[in-house]
């Protein structure tokens, strides 16, 4: 729940707006992390959405939020007038609560939830700043961008996106310190995996991916003929039973569990992971050095998973695969990318140290120090 004062601070809390996805929230706590360990006496809010996820994930770290009404932009004239009236409700909260205490910076953290914030703040010449870990930005950012005073970004490229004004910073994407620490070594024990075999981790994210899962289930026959791995599959919660059927039936060394909050573990101790493409997962492969298998989300407009896999691609710690879509065609796809990676170990390993070389570990420092350098200016 929120903690917004009653009566102005010498100083406001930064806040943060955003939410929807996990992607959408980890760069902002890890933000959060490194000023609560380096800056205890800075404060905080969060705006976010009404989905669950953002106050599951939000008060598991003891961040105070605000939800808001606000609504993603649909398609139809039904829907445009549903985000209108969310967007001037949201507006006017956001309003409020600055009228009742002025942050010190606004921080657009992605997606819809971040836009009511930022104008909110515009308005009252509150210093803005987007996070904008993805190569392509969405729709939010690239509206928000040519406004707010400083624009953090993953990688170089995704300056080219935004007007040659607006002030694009590459910081790479904040992490969380768990990712970047070696870990307590118990992490097999965690998920009731056995520590002298090779893990495939296979995620679609905080809600799993349908075709990932169903590609998965198709390939189950070929993945126990793998001598030595086991796998770990965040299944999101439709197909918990299914997989753990499917990996029964087959024979093959599983643990299936629809969420975790412990995602650093399941990186560590992967020797090889299956994924979408969303930019903080890409981060996280990064910074634990993790190879990884690719299949970028395929039903985004603008495609930007696609355009953040290549990144890592490029970078040599990552193959990518398109989802067509079927089972059947991913299923061949993987058995022609993913099955002959998982028999070459010195791939694997070449792969990993290209991440590693890759991996950007002090992104939410930078972007930290920054955010202060903007509070302060405005109150010269």
């Amino acid at each position: 729940m929120s903690s917004w004062q009653n009566q102005r601070d010498k100083r406001g809390p930064i806040v943060f707006a955003g939410g929807g996805t996990g992607g959408h929230l980890y760069p902002a706590l890890a933000i959060i992390e490194w000023f609560r360990d380096h800056h205890p006496d800075v404060r905080f809010e969060f705006l976010c959405t009404e989905r669950p996820i953002d106050a599951q994930i939000l008060s598991k770290w003891n961040v105070p939020f605000t939800t808001q009404p606000v609504q993603p932009l649909g398609l139809n004239p039904r829907s445009a007038l549903r985000f209108l009236r969310a967007w001037r409700k949201s507006l006017k909260l956001c309003t409020d609560l600055f009228n009742r205490e002025s942050p010190a910076v606004v921080v657009g953290a992605g997606g819809f939830g971040s836009g009511p914030a930022v104008k909110a703040a515009l308005k009252r010449d509150i210093p803005t700043a987007l996070l904008n870990p993805d190569a392509i930005p969405g729709r939010a950012n690239r509206y928000l961008g040519r406004q707010v005073r400083a624009i953090y970004a993953q990688w170089d490229g995704t300056a080219a996106c935004f007007p040659a004004s607006a002030t694009v910073i590459t910081t790479g994407c904040p992490v969380r310190k768990e990712f970047r620490d070696p870990g307590p070594g118990t992490e097999h024990a965690l998920f009731g995996l056995d520590p002298a075999l090779k893990t495939l981790l296979i995620t679609g994210a905080s809600s799993g991916a349908r075709t990932i899962n169903e590609a998965v289930m198709d390939l189950a026959s070929d993945l126990a003929q793998l001598d030595g791995w086991q796998i770990l599959h965040i299944s999101g919660e439709l197909d918990v039973k299914r997989l753990k059927d499917v990996y029964e039936a087959a024979r093959v060394k599983a643990s299936v569990v629809p969420f975790t909050h412990e995602m650093a573990a399941a990186l560590r101790l992967a020797d090889l992971t299956l994924a979408r493409a969303g930019a903080v997962t890409l981060a996280e492969l990064a910074a634990t050095s993790t190879p990884a298998v690719l299949m970028p989300y395929p039903f985004h407009k603008d495609d930007h998973q696609t355009a953040n896999a290549e990144m890592l691609v490029r970078q040599g710690s990552a193959v990518r695969v398109s989802d067509l879509k079927s089972a059947t065609a991913n299923a061949a796809q993987l058995r022609t990318e993913l099955l002959p990676l998982m028999r070459r170990p010195d791939l694997l390993a070449g792969m990993a140290e290209k991440a590693k070389q890759s991996g950007v570990t002090d992104a939410a420092q930078v972007i930290s120090e920054h955010l202060l350098k903007l509070a302060a200016a405005a109150n010269e």
